[in-house]
C-alpha cells in the first residue's frame, strides 16, 4: 500500500518511487484510482460481451473497484462458486445453428494480455534509478544574475485534497479559483493517467544500441500521433523478462498466484528490478525510442514497459493556478482582477466616433479594416485594463494580425518603459508560425524562439533554428540574462513559458531583483524612483481557444507586475487573445465528463457579460457604431468575419451555426476548373454529401493500441474516397495528390485508407485523424464518418453513444464538426451515412443534410430522411441565399450581385455586398 497518508497535504515531487505521486484524491465519477504501489486481488477474470456491448457470460465482480493494474482480459477463469452480481446479466444469448452461442467480441475491449505478463507487473519490485538527461538548470541561470540573492524565493503552497469536481453551469469565481480548477486538473490527470495506463507495452522487444551509454532501442506504437505522448528526459518504467517459455509460465504463474504473491516473492519470470529508464533520444517519424537503463550492461530481449505521468510536465499547471489564486487574494488584485473578471468599470467610455482611417505605417499594406481596427486599438491602449479579445473564424487572419500587433507595439515610442513582448501559443507548430512570421522583419538581435529543452532539432524548422539557443550539451536552453533582456519579442509556448517562471524571469522578480539591487546600492535613488518597473510590457496569446485556462495563466503568470511602489507610475502589461471559441478546443483526456477544462480562457471571456453584452458583440448582429449608441463602453474586442480561405458554398452552413450568419466570402479560387468539376452536383456548389451504408467494422484488436479506441473502419468508404480522389487528380490538371485532405475520427479508418491510396501511388495525400488538421487548410477536404452502425430498434443511439464516451465520432461534436468544415477552400465532401448522423437528434448535421438537400447537392438516396427534414428546425442563412440569387442572376445595385450587408468604415451602414465570383 502507498507510504503517503491520504490525510497529509499531496505535494507533488519526481523523487517518488517510479516517478509518480499519490492518486487517492484524482478521482472520476466512474473510477476511483489508487496509488501506484497498490496490490490488487490475485483473480482476474474473462468478461465477454456481445455486439451490443450487453456482458453474456457471469462473473462475480466482486465489491473492490478496478485498479490500475488490472486488464479486463486475461486467461484466468473464475471458480465454479463466483455469483453473479446485480450489475451483470446472467442471461445467455440466443443459440445458432450449431449450439454456440450467438456472440461477437465487443468492439471496444481492450487488448487480450495473458495473466503471467500482468503477474509482473504486480510482482514485488525494487526500483532502480538512472541518471537523468542534462537539462536546463533554472536555479543555476537565476543565481548567474544574482536572483537567488536579490528575489525572494519562489511560494509553494500544499495542494487542498477532498475537493469535488464542480458543476460546469456554475460561473468561474476569484474565491473559488483554485478549488475549482485544481480540482479539475486532479480530473484530467486521472484520466490521463489512465490513458498511459493503457500504452503499456508487455513482452516487447528491446535492441541494445550503445553498450557503453547503456542506450536501448524500442518500438512505440502510435509515437507518430503522440499517442503515447514522448518527450526527452521523461521516464519509462522497465520490467525485464527472464523467461519467456509460456508453458513453463503458465504453470508457474499459476503457483505463484495461489501461493507466493500474498507471501511478497517475486514472479518467477521476473528479475525483480524495475528501471527508471531515461528517454535519451526519439524519432517520431519511424516510432523509435532511444532509453538509457542502467542496468550494468545486460541485455533483455523483451520487456514490459509502462509509460507514467511526468510531473515536470504537470507542476506548472497546479503552480500556476495556486500562484493566480493567491495574488487574487492579496491586497493588489486590481491587474489581475480585470484581466481574469472584467467589469464595466475597468472598460473606458466612448464618447465620439473614431475616425475611419488609421495614423498608422502598416508594415503589412494588406490588412482589412477590421485587422487593422484591432491592431490600432491595442497600439493605443484605450481600452481599459482588460484583455483585448479578437474573435475570427479560420481563415480570417488572426494570425496574421497578431503579426502586425507585434510589430506596431515593438515600434512605439511613447510608452514609459521600452516594449518588450511574450508571444505565446498552445502548441509548438503554432509559435513556430509566429516566430517564422515575425523573422520576416525581425532580425536574431530582436526576435529569440524560446524552444523546451526536451525538444529535438527534428522538430524546429530550419530558419528558427538561428533565432534559438542551444548550451553546450546541444540542448535548448535561454541565452545569457544580457541578451535575453535585449529581445524585443520572445515567442514560446503557453508551458513553456514555465521556463521563464523558473529562471525568475517575470515581470514580478525582474522588478524586485531592480528595486533590491537599488536599495542597496542607493538608497536614495529608491526613495525618487518614479519609472514603471516593468519588463514584460504585453502578452499576445494566438489560438488561446485550444489552450485550457490554466495553460494561458503559466505566460500571463509572467507579465503579472509588481504591487505598485509609492511613488512609481503604475503600467500594466497588455493582454492580448486572438483565437476561435467555436473552434476544437484543448485537448483532453477526461472528455467524458466535460466539467468546465475544456472550456479555455478565451471562452470564458467572451462569454461574460462585458464582451458577450456590448452592444457591438457578434451575438448582437455586428450594429454598426452610430451617434445614437454614445456613450458606449469601448470594445475591447474585434470580430473578424471576411473569410479568405473558402468558398461561399463550403462557408454557408458553419456562418449559419455557429458565427451568427456574419461571414463574409472574400475567397477567389485557384482555378475555376476546381468548382466547376463535373463531379459536384451542381456547377459553382462545391460541396457533396455522398451516402454511404456500408456497415463498420471491427480492426484487429491484437493490432491495436491495447485500448480498443480508434478500432472501428469502413471497407465501403474506403472505396468511394479512392475512387473519388483519383477521379479528382484525373480530371482536375492542375490538382496535386498533397492538396487534398482526408480526414476520419477513426485511427483505424485512417491506417487503411493511407495503406489503399499508397497502393495506388497516391502517397502524398494528407490522411490523418480530424485533430491533426486543426489550423491548416487544403483545397479539396474529404470527411469520412465511418460510423454507420446504429442499435437495435429503440436505441438506435447505442453505439454512437459509445463513441462520445470515449470521446470518438462527429456526431454531437459541434467543434469537431465546425473544425472539419473549415478546413476546405475549393471543395467539400462528406462520406456518411445520414440516418446514423442525426439519430441523435445533432443539430449540425441536421442543417448540413438540409444544406445538401435543398440544394440538390446529394449523392445517393437518404430514404425516410427526405420526408423527416421537412419536422426538422433548421437553418437557411445569408450565404445560401446569396449563393442562389447569383444562380438565378438576380442583379441589384448596379449589376452586383445581392450577398451581405457590411458596413463602411465609419460605422454606418451601405447597401449590400457582392459575392466573389467564382
Amino acid at each position: 500500500m502507498s507510504e503517503f497518508s491520504p490525510n497529509q497535504p499531496i505535494i507533488l515531487s519526481d523523487q517518488q518511487p517510479g516517478g509518480r505521486w499519490p492518486l487517492q484524491q484524482f478521482t472520476t465519477p466512474e473510477r476511483s484510482l489508487p496509488t501506484y504501489f497498490e496490490v490488487p486481488s490475485k483473480r482476474n477474470v474473462i468478461t465477454i460481451k456481445s455486439a451490443n456491448g450487453d456482458i453474456v457470460t457471469p462473473r462475480d465482480e466482486g465489491s473492490r473497484g478496478p485498479t490500475l493494474s488490472e486488464r479486463p482480459e486475461t486467461t484466468e477463469s473464475a471458480s465454479e462458486n463466483d455469483k453473479p452480481n446485480d450489475r451483470v446479466s446472467t442471461e445467455w444469448p440466443a443459440q445458432t445453428n450449431r449450439g454456440h452461442p450467438a456472440t461477437k467480441l465487443n468492439i471496444y475491449a481492450p487488448i487480450h494480455v495473458p495473466d503471467w505478463l500482468l503477474a509482473i507487473n504486480e510482482s514485488v519490485v525494487a526500483y532502480v534509478p538512472c541518471t537523468p538527461l542534462r537539462h536546463f538548470d533554472a536555479d543555476k541561470y537565476a543565481a548567474a544574475f544574482g536572483a537567488d540573492i536579490h528575489v525572494q524565493p519562489r511560494d509553494k503552497w500544499p495542494l487542498p485534497l477532498g475537493l469535488l469536481i464542480p458543476d460546469r453551469q456554475t460561473p468561474v469565481k476569484p474565491e473559488q479559483y483554485q478549488d475549482r480548477f485544481i480540482a479539475l486538473l486532479r480530473e484530467e490527470l486521472a484520466a490521463l493517467d489512465q490513458r498511459l495506463f493503457y500504452y503499456s507495452l508487455y513482452n516487447h522487444p528491446i535492441v541494445m544500441r550503445d553498450p557503453h551509454q547503456l542506450l536501448f532501442e524500442i518500438h512505440v506504437p502510435g509515437l507518430r500521433e503522440n499517442s503515447p505522448r514522448v518527450d526527452l528526459g521523461d521516464i519509462v518504467l522497465v520490467r525485464p523478462i527472464l523467461l519467456n517459455d509460456h508453458l513453463v509460465v503458465f504453470s508457474q504463474n499459476k503457483m505463484w498466484r495461489e501461493h507466493m504473491q500474498e507471501k511478497g516473492q517475486c514472479h518467477p519470470a521476473f528479475e525483480g528490478r524495475e528501471y527508471r529508464a531515461v528517454v535519451w533520444g526519439l524519432n517520431r517519424a519511424k516510432e523509435a525510442v532511444l532509453l538509457r537503463i542502467e542496468n550494468g550492461g545486460k541485455v533483455p530481449q523483451t520487456a514490459n514497459l509502462k509509460f507514467i505521468l511526468q510531473v515536470p510536465k504537470t507542476m506548472p499547471l497546479l503552480s500556476a493556478v495556486q500562484s493566480i489564486h493567491a495574488a487574487l487574494g492579496s491586497s493588489d488584485t486590481t491587474t489581475l482582477r480585470s484581466m481574469l473578471f472584467p467589469h464595466r468599470s475597468d472598460a473606458c467610455m466612448q464618447t465620439k466616433l473614431s475616425a475611419a482611417s488609421f495614423d498608422i505605417e502598416w508594415r503589412d499594406d494588406s490588412l482589412n479594416f477590421e485587422q487593422q481596427k484591432a491592431v490600432a486599438a491595442v497600439v493605443a491602449d484605450r481600452y481599459g485594463t482588460v484583455p483585448y479579445l479578437i474573435s475570427g473564424p479560420p481563415g480570417t487572419g488572426k494570425t496574421k494580425t497578431i503579426v502586425e500587433m507585434a510589430l506596431q507595439l515593438v515600434a512605439r515610442n511613447e510608452s514609459a518603459v521600452h516594449p518588450h513582448l511574450l508571444i505565446c501559443a498552445p502548441s509548438d507548430a503554432a509559435a513556430d508560425t509566429l516566430a517564422l512570421r515575425l523573422s520576416l522583419w525581425l532580425d536574431r538581435n530582436q526576435l529569440f524562439r524560446l524552444n523546451s529543452w526536451t525538444r529535438s532539432f527534428a522538430e524546429v524548422p530550419d530558419k528558427l533554428i538561428l533565432y534559438s539557443y542551444t548550451d553546450s550539451h546541444s540542448l535548448f536552453s535561454l541565452p545569457p540574462f544580457g541578451q535575453l533582456m535585449s529581445y524585443s519579442i520572445v515567442v514560446t509556448t503557453c508551458r513553456d513559458a514555465n521556463i521563464l517562471i523558473e529562471a525568475r524571469l517575470t515581470n514580478k522578480d525582474l522588478a524586485e531583483l531592480a528595486f533590491s539591487t537599488m536599495s542597496a546600492v542607493s538608497p536614495s535613488t529608491v526613495e525618487g524612483l518614479t519609472t514603471p518597473l516593468l519588463h514584460w510590457t504585453a502578452l499576445l496569446l494566438d489560438e488561446a481557444a485550444q489552450a485550457t485556462e490554466p495553460e494561458s495563466l503559466i505566460p500571463l503568470s509572467v507579465v503579472l507586475p509588481l504591487a505598485r511602489l509609492p511613488k512609481c507610475q503604475l503600467v500594466c502589461p497588455q493582454f492580448v487573445l486572438a483565437g476561435d471559441e467555436f473552434q476544437l478546443g484543448p485537448r483532453l483526456e477526461s472528455h467524458a465528463q466535460r466539467t468546465g477544462l475544456e472550456i479555455s480562457l478565451f471562452q470564458r471571456l467572451f462569454n461574460l457579460p462585458f464582451y458577450a453584452d456590448h452592444p457591438l458583440s457578434m451575438a448582437n448582429g455586428l450594429k454598426p457604431l452610430t451617434r445614437k449608441l454614445l456613450p458606449i463602453p469601448r470594445p475591447a474586442f474585434t470580430n473578424l468575419t471576411r473569410n479568405y480561405r473558402s468558398h461561399s458554398a463550403i462557408l454557408s452552413v458553419p456562418s449559419s451555426l455557429f458565427y451568427f450568419d456574419n461571414l463574409i466570402p472574400e475567397f477567389t479560387p485557384l482555378s475555376a476548373i476546381t468548382t466547376s468539376w463535373p463531379g459536384w452536383r451542381k456547377p459553382n456548389w462545391p460541396v457533396l454529401f455522398i451516402q454511404n451504408s456500408g456497415p463498420d467494422e471491427v480492426d484487429d484488436i491484437l493490432a491495436g493500441d491495447g485500448t480498443g479506441v480508434g478500432s472501428l473502419y469502413n471497407n465501403d468508404e474506403i472505396g468511394i474516397v479512392l475512387t473519388r480522389v483519383q477521379t479528382l487528380l484525373n480530371q482536375i490538371p492542375d490538382l496535386q495528390p498533397e492538396e487534398v485532405m482526408i480526414m476520419s475520427p477513426f485511427r483505424a479508418q485512417v491506417t487503411r485508407i493511407r495503406t489503399a491510396l499508397r497502393k495506388e501511388g497516391l502517397a502524398a495525400v494528407n490522411v490523418g485523424p480530424l485533430e491533426a488538421f486543426q489550423g491548416l487548410e487544403s483545397r479539396i477536404v474529404m470527411l469520412c464518418t465511418t460510423r454507420t452502425r446504429r442499435g437495435p430498434e429503440g436505441d438506435e443511439v447505442k453505439f454512437v453513444r459509445i463513441d462520445q464516451e470515449r470521446g470518438l465520432g462527429v456526431i454531437d461534436e459541434p467543434k469537431r464538426f465546425n473544425m472539419a468544415m473549415t478546413r476546405a477552400m475549393e471543395g467539400f465532401m462528406v462520406v456518411g451515412d445520414a440516418s446514423t448522423l442525426v439519430c441523435t437528434g445533432d443539430s449540425s448535421w441536421r442543417n448540413f443534410i438540409a444544406f445538401c438537400l435543398r440544394n440538390g447537392l446529394v449523392e445517393g438516396e437518404l430514404g425516410e430522411i427526405e420526408e423527416q427534414i421537412k419536422a426538422w428546425d433548421v437553418k437557411e442563412g445569408r450565404l445560401e441565399r446569396a449563393l442562389r440569387r447569383k444562380e438565378l442572376g438576380v442583379e441589384e445595385n448596379g449589376g452586383g450581385v445581392v450577398g451581405l450587408r457590411r458596413f463602411v468604415e465609419n460605422g454606418e451602414e451601405e447597401g449590400e455586398m457582392m459575392l466573389p465570383e467564382g
